[in-house]
C-alpha cells in the first residue's frame, strides 16, 4: 500500500512539473514558437534522454537489444508516432484554438494510452468485476477533461482575441489534427509498455530500479525529436526566424530552453518510476492519473498567471466541477491498483 501511495503522489508532482514546463515561454517573447520550441527539443528529446541512458544503464547496447531489433524498431516508432502528434497538436491549436485542442488530446490520449496496457494485461488473467472500478475511473478522467475543457470555451468566449485562431483555417482540418494528435500522443504509454523487455535487461545488468526506465525513455525520446526538429527547421526557414537566436537580450533564453527541457523530462521520469510503483497495472491506471494531474495543475497556473481574469462565475463553477471530478479518479484509479 505505500508502494501505491508514493507512486500517486510521483504521478501528481510529474503532472504537476509537466503542465509547468512551458512557464519560461511567457518570458522569451524575443524569438520565435519554433526558435523555442528547437531549443526545447534538443535539450529535452536528445540529449538529456542520452546523458541519462548513459549514466545510469550499464551495458546500455545490451539493454537496448533485449528484446531484438524488431522491439527496438517498435518503440521508435511509438517515438515518432508520439512526435508527429506534437507536430499535430500545434497545428490543431492554429486551427481550433488551444481549449478544444488541449481537451481533445488530452482526452484521447488518457483513454487509449491506458486502454491498451490495461487490456493487454487483463486479457493474460481474465477480466474480473473490478475491473469495472478502473473504467469508472477512467470514464470520471474524460467527465473532467470535459468539464476543463467547456470552462475554458465560456472564458474565451467572454474575451474575444484570447485565443490565437486561424479564422482562415477549416475546423474540421483542425477537429481531424486534433484527434490524430491524442491517439499519437498515447503511443508514448504504448512505447513504454512494449519496452518492458528492454526495462527488465537493465535492471539484469545492474541499473538502479528507480532509473532503469531511462533505457526506454532514450530510443522513444531520440525517435519522437525527429519529427519535432524536423518541423522547427520548416519553420525556421519559412519564417526566417533563424535570426531571433541572436538577437539581443536573448542569451538567457537558452536557459529559458534548458529549465523548460529539465521540468519536462524530469516529470517523464517520475512518471516511469510512479507506474512502477503502482504494481502491474501501473501504466493503465498511471497514464490517466499523470494527465488528470496535468490538467488539475494547469487550471490552477492559469488562474495564478491572470488567464481567467474577468471570466464570468459559470467558467469558474465548470472548472472546480471539472477538476473535482479529476481529483476523484485519481483516487479511485490508485484504489484500483489495489483491487486489480
Amino acid at each position: 500500500m505505500e508502494n501505491e501511495f508514493a507512486g500517486l503522489v510521483l504521478l501528481v508532482g510529474a503532472g504537476a512539473m509537466n503542465a509547468c514546463f512551458a512557464l519560461p515561454m511567457k518570458r522569451m517573447g524575443r524569438w520565435a514558437w519554433e526558435n523555442t520550441w528547437l531549443v526545447w527539443s534538443g535539450f529535452a528529446l536528445v540529449l538529456l534522454p542520452l546523458l541519462s541512458a548513459l549514466c545510469f544503464i550499464p551495458s546500455l547496447k545490451e539493454a537496448l537489444l533485449a528484446g531484438g531489433v524488431s522491439l527496438l524498431f517498435l518503440v521508435g516508432v511509438c517515438g515518432f508516432a508520439w512526435g508527429i502528434a506534437q507536430v499535430l497538436f500545434g497545428l490543431a491549436i492554429d486551427m481550433i484554438g488551444v481549449t478544444l485542442s488541449f481537451s481533445i488530446v488530452l482526452g484521447l490520449s488518457a483513454a487509449v494510452g491506458s486502454i491498451v496496457p490495461f487490456v493487454r494485461l487483463a486479457v493474460r488473467r481474465g477480466f474480473v468485476f473490478t475491473d469495472l472500478l478502473f473504467v469508472g475511473a477512467l470514464a470520471l478522467v474524460l467527465s473532467g477533461v470535459f468539464f476543463c475543457a467547456w470552462a475554458g470555451s465560456v472564458r474565451d468566449r467572454s474575451q474575444p482575441g484570447t485565443e490565437s485562431v486561424n479564422p482562415r483555417s477549416s475546423f474540421h482540418r483542425g477537429l481531424i489534427c486534433a484527434v490524430c494528435s491524442g491517439l499519437g500522443a498515447a503511443a508514448m504509454n504504448i512505447g513504454i509498455s512494449l519496452g518492458a523487455p528492454i526495462d527488465l535487461q537493465a535492471l539484469a545488468h545492474g541499473a538502479q530500479p528507480a532509473l532503469s526506465h531511462t533505457a526506454v525513455w532514450f530510443p522513444l525520446l531520440e525517435a519522437g525529436a525527429i519529427p519535432n526538429l524536423a518541423y522547427c527547421a520548416l519553420l525556421l526557414r519559412r519564417n526566417s526566424s533563424y535570426g531571433r537566436f541572436s538577437a539581443e537580450r536573448t542569451g538567457r533564453y537558452w536557459l529559458g530552453g534548458l529549465i523548460m527541457a529539465v521540468f519536462w523530462f524530469t516529470s517523464s521520469i517520475l512518471y516511469s518510476i510512479g507506474a512502477a510503483k503502482m504494481g502491474q497495472f501501473g501504466l493503465a491506471i498511471g497514464w490517466p492519473a499523470f494527465m488528470a494531474a496535468i490538467v488539475v495543475t494547469a487550471g490552477i497556473v492559469g488562474v495564478v498567471t491572470g488567464e481567467w481574469t474577468g471570466a464570468p462565475r459559470r467558467a469558474f463553477s465548470l472548472q472546480a466541477t471539472g477538476m473535482l471530478l479529476l481529483l476523484i479518479s485519481i483516487l479511485l484509479l490508485a484504489k484500483s491498483s489495489g483491487k486489480m
